[in-house]
Order: structure tokens, then sequence, then C-alpha cells
């Protein structure tokens, strides 16, 4: 008797049950086709993994609505998923990133963010990312080589939502991004001198830091640092670090060249502050994460060998992960 009594005071007083269903809508063009996606791991961050939940379409005044319930939100624990919504636009694809809250949401309008938005635009080769426009470099396109340029507007905004009628609310992120994709041919641009460059203590040839070719490449752990042997006197002003991704954040790259081939004898060039802020909006990136920067190495040297090595605030050195392309100009 007591346990149906509990049972019934349960029910009751609205305790959540998983089945639970909230309704999740929104605002497009009528009849576009709305895909919604979830995060598959428990995350902090909109990227990781995303599975499509449901499709639907918007209906002639262009309001959507796809049915969530709380199992679908928490994936069976009490941790934040994000959820996705998206959908075709003339030349892109709308998107919106989210939390989803404990009641129902509604989006609003699913539309080109142009107020506030931040740009980031990137050029793919390879299937991979070859350069980022946030640094504050212009990346060199290979001669005779198409790539794929992606622009992509977002705005992050934060929601105050209602969850019930006792004055209860959620504070939900949600991230409106429109991506559109443009294919262009390579400029004519002339090929950097670094180029073709060995890379002596890699196991892999021809280098795959200098072949032009912006594939990732994994150094093995605990990597101090890159040395190029150039096998001829070259200038080297300015560096290009196309996908960098070291083990936490440094503050400076430190330089060292060599008249000659030693390994043992180096000689100081100027050091270079890096900006922690790419480093941390490289880390952010859902598609492909590494830092796109350039820095200046510029000194009264034309190097046969030159080494890179990277150190945090400490003056500890901070090992190198993984990087596409080192440009040399």
């Amino acid at each position: 008797m007591w346990r149906a009594g509990l049972i019934s005071l349960s029910v009751l007083t609205g305790c959540p049950l998983p089945e639970d269903t909230f309704v999740l809508s929104g605002h497009t063009e009528p009849g576009a086709e709305v895909t919604l996606s979830r995060n598959r791991f428990a995350s902090d961050t909109r990227c990781d993994a995303f599975e499509v939940l449901d499709v639907t379409h918007a209906d002639d005044s262009g309001n959507y609505a796809f049915p969530v319930i709380r199992q679908q939100v928490t994936g069976g624990i009490e941790a934040r998923r994000f959820f996705s919504v998206s959908a075709p636009r003339q030349g892109g694809t709308l998107t919106q990133r989210f939390w989803f809250p404990d009641a129902d949401l509604d989006l609003g309008e699913l539309e080109v963010p142009f107020e506030g938005s931040w740009t980031t635009s990137e050029g793919r080769l390879d299937g991979h990312v070859a350069w980022r426009a946030d640094s504050n470099f212009g990346f060199a396109i290979p001669l005779d080589r198409t790539y794929e340029q992606h622009v992509v507007q977002s705005v992050r905004e934060w929601r105050t939502v209602a969850v019930d009628s006792l004055g209860r609310f959620d504070v939900v992120p949600v991230e409106s991004r429109f991506e559109s994709v443009l294919t262009t041919h390579g400029a004519g641009i002339q090929v950097p001198r670094g180029r073709g460059a060995e890379c002596p203590f890699i196991d892999v040839k021809p280098c795959p830091l200098t072949d032009g070719r912006f594939l990732p490449y994994f150094f093995p752990p605990e990597t101090p640092q890159i040395i190029l042997n150039f096998g001829r006197e070259t200038s080297v002003k300015d560096l290009a670090f196309h996908g960098l991704v070291l083990a936490r954040p440094a503050v400076k790259a430190r330089f060292d060249f060599n008249f000659v081939v030693d390994y043992t004898q180096w000689n100081p060039m100027i050091s270079a502050k890096l900006d922690g802020r790419v480093q941390t909006l490289s880390a952010d990136q859902c598609d492909e994460p590494g830092a796109f920067l350039r820095v200046s190495a510029q000194g009264f040297a034309d190097p046969v060998l030159f080494r890179v090595t990277f150190e945090d605030a400490e003056g500890l050195t901070v090992p190198i992960v993984s990087l596409q392309e080192l440009t040399v100009r």
C-alpha cells in the first residue's frame, strides 16, 4: 500500500520520466527539408560526431516541428548533448546548434546570420583544410590546383528558456551558421622556397611537411621539434604553419639554424611570439582542428638546416602532435 502511494505521489508531483516528450520547433523556407541531428557523445563543445535523428519538411508557412523525448536528450545519462537542425538555402546550408532544455524549445527563424557574425573562410585541398582565414596569412595555393573554398558565417548567443510554470528556467547556447562552398582554381602562385626540403628525423619520404600535399602528419609521441634540411642555403623569412596541433598552448616559436649539415651545433635566430587565441580557436573547429598561422623568422642567415621548437609560458618545450605543411618563404 505504501509503495503504491509513493508511485501515485511521484506522478502527481511531475517526476521527470525518460519518455516525457518535448517539441522542437522553428521556421524556415516553406517546403524546405529540415534535418535534426544529435551529438553521439556528451560534450561541452559543438563538435564531435553528429548523427541524424529525424528528417521533416516545413509546411506551406515555413513552420517545422520535431517531437523529442527526454531519453533522446540525455542518451540515458544526465549530461548535455548538442543538437543541430539544418536546411539547404540557395548557395549553402543553414544550421543551428544548441543544447536542449528540459522543456519545449522554439528556435525561431533559421536564417543567415548577418549582424554580429564571425566569418571564417577555409580552402580545402586533398580532402583537408589547407588554410583558414581567421589567421593573419595569405596562404599560397599551388599552381594548377583546384580547391574548395568554404565560407562560414556564425553567431553564438545564450537564450533563456522557461522550463515550467513555477518560474524555473534554463539557459541554452544557440549557434547559427551559414556555410557556402565555391570551387576555385589556383592563381599561379610561385612554389615556396622550402618546397621539397628533407625532414631528417621523419621516417617518411618525401618529407610530408614540405611536399605540397595538405594531409595531416601525426608525429611520434612527445616529438619536441621540427627540423628541415634544405640541401642548400635558403632564405627563411615568413613561415606558414598549416593545421598545427600542439600538445598544449605555446607562447613562443624558437628558431635555430646551421650553415652546414650538422645536427649537434645550432645557432639561434629571432624567436617569434605566438597568439594563443589562434590556437584556442583552432581547438573549437568541428571538422578539422589545427592552427593556421604565420610567423616571421627574419634574420641575417640563409641556413642549410632549420629547426623549430615551441615553448610554453614557463619556457618548457611543447610537444608537436600533427602538422599538414610548413611553408617557407
